[in-house]
């Protein structure tokens, strides 16, 4: 049963319906707790303020993925990947709340952990990317840059390529010139951009008009 609540959690958030997935996700979390199920449990807690940051609910959002890290590193491991998931949330929400100091830890430890497992690239890039908007919001631009080119690196050298992350990176990149003053740099990248998107999307596409 609990599985099939986090599955239907899962279909009820692509579909926008979130308080049907916040429901699915919290009687997830009560069952899972009641037989000591962590793994699911934490999967539970970490979706539940993956979607509460996603409505811009931040205190909720905090509420949870606490839970979520204080069970994974008690019951499974401080290494566990979801603990990195929750981590990498966590550190987003912070960022949303202005708390950079505490937000960029939380960043710090989930790519610790995403970099010794080769097989979650994925993961680790997405957590570089969030850590390039970090250091975004701070107006640290130099450091951005950095973090989106990380991410760009694994995006580009995947063997599953996934051409809207790629443009995503490029896009990002683009911005971070930007800001330091490098138009012809920027240009580039933003054409990249561009250029993946029309291709995906066509020229009508929000996204391709938005480039």
């Amino acid at each position: 049963m609990i599985k099939e609540l986090l599955q239907a959690a899962e279909k009820y958030f692509y579909k926008s319906e979130y308080q049907a997935a916040i429901d699915a996700l919290q009687e997830a979390s009560q069952a899972a707790q009641k037989i000591e199920d962590w793994e699911s449990y934490v999967q539970a807690e970490n979706d539940l303020g993956a979607i509460y940051n996603h409505l811009s609910q931040y205190p909720n959002a905090l509420k949870h993925l606490h839970k979520a890290i204080k069970v994974g590193e008690e019951q499974l491991s401080e290494k566990y990947l979801q603990v990195a998931e929750s981590h990498n949330v966590m550190g987003c929400v912070l960022t949303h709340e202005n708390q950079y100091e505490q937000g960029e830890k939380h960043f710090t430890k989930a790519i610790s952990i995403y970099q010794n497992k080769p097989n979650h690239l994925r993961e680790l890039s997405n957590t570089y990317n969030n850590k390039g908007w970090f250091f975004g919001e701070m107006g640290k631009y130099v450091q951005s840059l950095h973090y989106h080119q990380l991410a760009l690196k694994i995006r580009l050298e995947s063997v599953k390529k996934r051409p809207n992350e790629v443009a995503q990176s490029y896009n990002n990149i683009g911005a971070c010139y930007i800001f330091t003053g490098d138009t012809n740099k920027a240009l580039t990248y933003y054409q990249k951009a561009l250029n993946i998107w029309r291709e995906l999307y066509g020229n009508q596409h929000a996204q391709t008009a938005i480039a």
